[in-house]
């Protein structure tokens, strides 16, 4: 009973995968615009991106940028004000990612869909935020706590969704995990499963976005995210209407014998893998639009230009940070060379770099990374970021 009431149709149709080739060929394509260490930088700083527009689905936005400074703060574990406590929801989103992300590096073959990981993915994140977050109230009035990583024990009311009743939401789990296991890890399946686990409702709170992070995993596991390079969120937050009417539409029984063979529609099913793919597909496109390496050098200078007139830097950084961006690293010695200065005012240079979060390494003797500091971000990849002034962040950033 518990398999046929997940319904995980098969989605195999020539249309669905011809759109599922086309997106893990984007994905590859975006992955292959710069070197590794860069993409890894820039995937990091996206992470603020992945939970403003998680939360914002919710109804709880905090802007990459404060989520940024709060991250800094809980990660320093420095004195002084605390984060407010939407900024420590999008912490707990941020480090819950990069948690995930490293389980995945150590384990490859991680059972992401087995009750255990999901469990984990939940306490991680509901651990992470302040006890007056954990409290819901219920349709009756009354109160319980959102207890890190447990099932929920009561039954809950999601806009018209009644979700199954809490007796049942271990074997729909478990049925959950086992479906998963037989069918093909595609695109559309990953998506389809992204519904099926949110009508569970496994959890008294916090759902939404641990299906969020839970299809992001599954993305991740079967390369098809570009490490981390797009966001599923900010498509789904961009369309967030049409977002909750498929996954309305996809709880919905099936519509007659011809509707597939099991509890929900098989026609709701497709809709939604093809809203999804739409989602999907944008979003990389976005992403590619956003990089556009034949403006870089241009918006480095830029950058650059700005650095100097708003928190007196020098300017003439901005091949060292090209490099940087474009080879994935800036050998030590290289610099005097880019700069056309001596060593002496070339580590200068490179050292203001460091002190403004642009330029990382392991060692004072290691060739540099490049990073990219939300303030930073917003003038090299215009529109990824919501920052309506630029000079400001820069300003706030830099004289914390």
């Amino acid at each position: 009973m518990p398999f046929s009431r997940l319904s995980f149709y098969l989605l195999d149709t020539p249309a669905i995968r011809e759109r599922e080739t086309a997106l893990a060929r984007l994905s590859g394509e975006l992955l292959g615009r710069l070197p590794q260490p860069t993409c890894a930088a820039l995937a990091e700083t996206l992470e603020g991106i992945n939970s403003y527009y998680s939360n914002l689905i919710e109804g709880q936005g905090t802007r990459p940028i404060e989520a940024e400074r709060a991250l800094q703060r809980n990660l320093a574990q420095a004195p002084g004000a605390e984060p407010a406590d939407l900024a420590l929801l999008a912490v707990a989103h941020i480090q819950t990612e990069r948690w995930l992300r490293l389980k995945l590096r150590q384990e490859p073959a991680l059972n992401v869909a087995g009750a255990d990981f999901i469990c984990a993915l939940h306490r991680h994140f509901v651990e992470q935020l302040p006890p007056s977050m954990r409290v819901v109230i219920g349709t009756d009035g009354e109160t319980a706590i959102n207890e890190p990583g447990a099932l929920r024990l009561r039954d809950v009311v999601v806009g018209n969704h009644l979700a199954p009743d809490a007796a049942e939401v271990p074997a729909l789990l478990a049925a959950f995990t086992e479906t998963w296991a037989r069918l093909p890890k595609t695109p559309a399946h990953i998506l389809l499963a992204h519904h099926r686990f949110a009508w569970v409702h496994p959890f008294l709170d916090g759902n939404g976005r641990i299906a969020r992070l839970l299809t992001t995993a599954m993305l991740a596991q079967q390369g098809l995210d570009a490490s981390g390079l797009w966001s599923l969120s900010r498509g789904l937050a961009k369309r967030k209407s049409d977002y909750y009417r498929h996954l309305a539409n996809a709880d919905a029984a099936r519509r007659g014998d011809l509707d597939g063979r099991g509890t929900l529609s098989q026609k709701a099913a497709y809709e939604l893998a093809n809203f999804m793919l739409d989602v999907c597909e944008d979003q990389i496109r976005f992403m590619s639009t956003r990089l556009q390496i034949e403006h870089l050098k241009d918006r480095m200078a830029r950058f650059c230009a700005e650095r100097q007139l708003v928190m007196g830097r020098d300017a003439r950084a901005a091949p060292l940070l090209l490099e940087a961006l474009l080879m994935g690293k800036l050998e030590r010695g290289a610099a005097p060379r880019l700069l056309g200065l001596g060593e002496r005012a070339a580590r200068k240079v490179v050292a203001e770099c460091v002190d403004d979060g642009l330029l990382v390494a392991d060692s004072h003797r290691a060739d540099l990374t490049p990073r990219f500091p939300v303030y930073a971000a917003a003038y090299l990849f215009p529109h990824l970021f919501e920052i309506d002034d630029p000079q400001a962040a820069m300003r706030e950033t830099l004289q914390r």
